[in-house]
């Protein structure tokens, strides 16, 4: 993690003190769960970590920069930015399959947390989806949404029907955003 990033876990991490021992989760990914543990040092709160959090696998295509996929994988880059929701990279998985995993994975949170508030460290494309499902729009809209590191997601869950509370809060994070933003 970053020194920015490191920053950003603390500045999240002092957010949420006032939870207490609130149910908190976490993808297993070590960013996720380097953020979490911050958390849990301020609220007392165990991490319950769970890989159906994951961001979206790329397969092959992990690691590697957008123009070396480009010029690596053409054939396979063509499928994927044909289908935004069902594409996939060559052993990886499509948003689609990535956004049934999040959705199964969060009915568990929610189920556990019995009504109770709770706090789950994952990534932009598991937000992505989450926001879609509660919004009740398609995955192809997800590219409208903005999800910076470290911002705060907050969504209302009753009885299989949601409700969009915030997205994206970046206001915890003050100077260490590390993007230009309009400033509203």
């Amino acid at each position: 993690m970053s020194k920015m990033g490191l920053e950003q876990a603390g500045c999240l991490a002092r957010r949420f003190a006032h939870l207490g021992s609130a149910p908190l989760w976490s993808s297993d990914l070590e960013r996720a769960t380097r953020t979490a543990e911050g958390i849990a040092s301020v609220t007392g709160s165990s991490t319950r970590v769970h890989p159906g959090l994951r961001e979206v696998l790329m397969g092959c295509w992990q690691g590697l920069t957008h123009p070396e996929v480009l010029a690596k994988y053409p054939k396979s880059c063509d499928e994927y930015f044909s289908d935004f929701v069902q594409g996939r990279a060559p052993r990886g998985e499509s948003f689609g399959e990535m956004a049934g995993r999040v959705r199964a994975a969060l009915d568990l949170v929610v189920s556990e947390a019995g009504g109770r508030p709770c706090v789950v460290v994952t990534h932009g494309g598991p937000i992505k989806a989450a926001v879609c499902d509660v919004l009740g729009i398609s995955y192809d809209n997800r590219w409208r949404l903005a999800v910076d590191n470290a911002s705060v997601t907050r969504v209302y869950w009753h009885h299989e029907r949601g409700a969009l509370l915030s997205l994206n809060d970046t206001c915890h994070l003050g100077r260490h955003t590390g993007r230009p933003g309009w400033g509203i």
